[in-house]
């Protein structure tokens, strides 16, 4: 009976065995077919995964990305192994695939030998091996499958070095077959871009290729010496990679070599004699220097050639100085000295920062001033193709030269080839004179447009007149919120503040509030004050006299003048023959002030040498530290009535670089100096983004 009973209860134990087995068969076939799946893993032995319907099926062809089951992910790119190298391929087992040999079930093996695409793996039984495909745009390396990330045999960048190009392997993965260096550069896309494409791209004062002229600067009894020495200075940008240095004049018959040159790293003093400006080069990090003689100066209306093109391999940025300060060296002389003889300074100096072509565009409004001296636009054509601009004088302008003769208010064009240059002089201020390409009437290409005067006094009467030049910024750069700090106080003066207009209607508000009329003091010499004008139109400005400091917004766009005074303003004594001593310092300078909307957070800018002081004016948002050569800035003031703050920094006198870093939000920066009867100043940088549609 309990033999029975047991033999009974086996029975159905085996039957129940036998059952389940037969139900699990069927189930993983019935399961398999139509099963949601994200790889082939995730289906039974025999079926794939569709890489578009994401279903199991039996059918064998396309099939899904394939994630690891062991949390190897399908994207990445396994290691730099090229597998068309000479050196051997740890993928390449040549056992075949072993469909007899147990094994752990569904253990991952390693590649199929004989398909790059598959891996080998244990089925689901253990019972043996078999090749499955790794999935879509997937491959087997390194014994895992692995996303593709190029085209094989196509050019393509690596994260783990971008300055080089490498060759995509046969599998469609990154190798370590270099194919070019970018040197200074970076891979992007498959390809090299230098460091001057991508600074071309950011439109700002740091470029690689720049256009200027040695411009007019008076030489009479004013200024002592008759042969002022110009001198572009060069700072390389990059801590890393020299800068190889071009300077050419433009002639009818193309470009030449500048020829002799005196060129100085870092100083006025480490400098050489050099016979060709065309092998210049400057360090990372360093400043570079090149003085040009003083034959090669725009003087005179008319079309001419001398315009200076640099070109450069990296970015740089460039200041010019005119001259590069108030000594009385010379160095191409025999004995070194003016050839006015030793002791003889040039008392008329300024400066300005020069704009890449990459940041300049086609329509300018001048900014000179009203001195009795010579006022003038200097014109640089840059295009190989003609370049047709529309000239409208706020005063009559000769006809000289091939300059068409031009009256007031009315529009004249010139056409400039490429490095020609146009130069506008007339005894009457050229100030809002427009110069444009009228895209209407001809293709535009872009152009340079220097103004200034050869000997500008400040107020008009007040000695000493200095000669006075800025690179113009485009119209379509100009913003609509400035800044403007009282330079330095170097006595009783005030800066003269020049407000230019693009359009008609347009009105100002100014922070704290509307500047006052000033008055001369009693026992001055008397100068012309101007009401403080709130509405302009087109070419138009508003001029007044200011200490302090001041916002003004606009609801168009604007640009902002702002000019040093003479040195008799600065004292009823300096305005005396006899009280006009050494501490009378300072004289004309006319700087371009940086829009808030062009700011920047990172300057490197210059100071010369032979000045008795230079200075940096910085530009915040209140709450900023920014950081000068590697110090907090000391000092920081807040703008009464704004969202900004503002420090005037002692930057010493010698030559050298600085560098200016604003962390938490771009900043803005001027920079300025002078010694007895001198001065220059100028914009320590910028962004050039195009703020209007023109």
């Amino acid at each position: 009976m309990k033999v029975f009973k047991i033999f009974s209860i086996l029975a159905i134990l085996v039957f129940l065995f036998v059952s389940c087995t037969g139900d699990d068969d069927d189930a993983d076939t019935s399961s398999g077919d139509g099963q949601h799946c994200e790889s082939t893993f995730d289906c039974p032995v025999g079926f794939y995964c569709h890489s578009e319907k994401k279903i199991c099926t039996s059918e064998s062809g396309d099939t899904g990305d394939t994630e690891l089951p062991d949390g190897g992910d399908s994207g990445d790119s396994g290691d730099s192994t090229d597998s068309s190298s000479d050196t051997e391929d740890p993928d390449k087992n040549n056992d075949p695939v072993n469909p007899d040999t147990p094994c752990n079930a569904g253990e991952l093996l390693r590649c199929d030998p004989d398909n790059f695409e598959n891996i080998i793996r244990c089925n689901a039984l253990g019972t043996g091996e078999e090749s499955v495909k790794c999935g879509e745009a997937s491959v087997c390396d390194s014994n895992k499958c692995v996303q593709q990330v190029c085209t094989p045999g196509e050019p393509i960048c690596s994260e783990d070095d971008y300055s080089k190009i490498f060759k995509c392997s046969e599998k469609g993965l990154t190798s370590s077959e270099i194919v070019e260096d970018c040197r200074s550069g970076y891979c992007q896309g498959g390809r090299c871009i230098s460091l001057c494409e991508q600074a071309a791209k950011d439109h700002s004062y740091q470029g690689c290729d720049f256009f200027t002229t040695v411009s007019t600067m008076t030489t009479d009894w004013t200024t002592n010496r008759s042969d002022p020495i110009f001198a572009l200075t060069i700072s390389n940008t990059s801590n890393e990679f020299a800068a190889n240095i071009s300077i050419t004049f433009s002639s009818e018959n193309g470009e030449n070599d500048a020829g002799s040159n005196y060129f100085c790293i870092d100083n006025d003093t480490n400098c050489s004699s050099q016979t060709s400006t065309q092998s210049l080069s400057i360090e990372a990090g360093k400043l570079g220097i090149v003085m040009l003689p003083n034959d090669k100066n725009i003087s005179g209306i008319g079309l001419k050639w001398n315009s200076l093109h640099i070109k450069t391999d990296i970015p740089v940025t460039i200041y010019q100085f005119a001259p590069i300060d108030n000594s009385d060296k010379n160095p191409f002389t025999s004995n070194g000295y003016s050839a006015n003889g030793q002791n003889q300074k040039f008392y008329s100096n300024d400066a300005s920062l020069l704009i890449p072509t990459t940041s300049v565009y086609t329509d300018y409004i001048v900014s000179s001033h009203s001195s009795g001296k010579i006022s003038y636009a200097t014109i640089i054509g840059l295009s190989d193709e003609d370049t047709v601009i529309t000239v409208k004088p706020t005063t009559a302008i000769a006809e000289s030269n091939g300059i068409p003769a031009i009256s007031a208010n009315t529009e004249g064009t010139i056409t400039l080839k490429k490095g020609q240059v146009a130069q506008i002089e007339t005894a009457s201020d050229l100030s809002g004179s427009r110069i444009y390409c009228d895209a209407a009437k001809s293709d535009c290409h872009p152009f340079i447009v220097f103004s200034g005067v050869d000997c500008a006094n400040i107020p008009k009467g007040y000695g000493y007149c200095d000669h006075i030049e800025q690179q113009l910024f485009p119209v379509q750069t100009w913003g609509k919120k400035y800044i403007l700090v009282k330079s330095q106080a170097r006595g009783e003066e005030w800066d003269l503040v020049r407000i230019y207009a693009s359009e008609d209607g347009t009105k100002l508000n100014f922070k704290p509030a509307t500047p006052e009329k000033i008055s001369v003091p009693s026992g001055w010499t008397s100068f012309t004050v101007s009401d403080v004008k709130t509405e302009l139109n087109a070419g138009e400005y508003s001029e007044f006299y200011f200490k302090g400091t001041l916002e003004v917004e606009a609801d168009k766009q604007i640009m902002v003048a702002q000019y040093l005074s003479s040195s008799q303003m600065l004292s009823q004594s300096c305005q005396s023959l006899f009280g006009h001593g050494s501490e009378c310092v300072g004289d004309p300078a006319m700087m371009l002030i940086p829009p808030a909307e062009q700011f920047r957070k990172e300057y490197l800018f210059l100071t010369p040498g032979s000045y008795q002081a230079n200075y940096a004016t910085i530009i915040m948002t209140t709450g900023e530290d920014p950081t000068l050569d590697g110090s907090f800035v000391p000092d920081i003031r807040e703008i009464e009535g704004t969202n900004f703050s503002y420090a005037i920094v002692w930057l010493g006198n010698t030559f050298r670089n600085h560098t200016l870093t604003c962390d938490k939000n771009p900043c803005g920066l001027f920079v300025y100096g002078w010694e007895m009867d001198v001065s220059y100043a100028y914009p320590g940088g910028l962004n050039f983004e195009k703020l209007s549609a023109n």
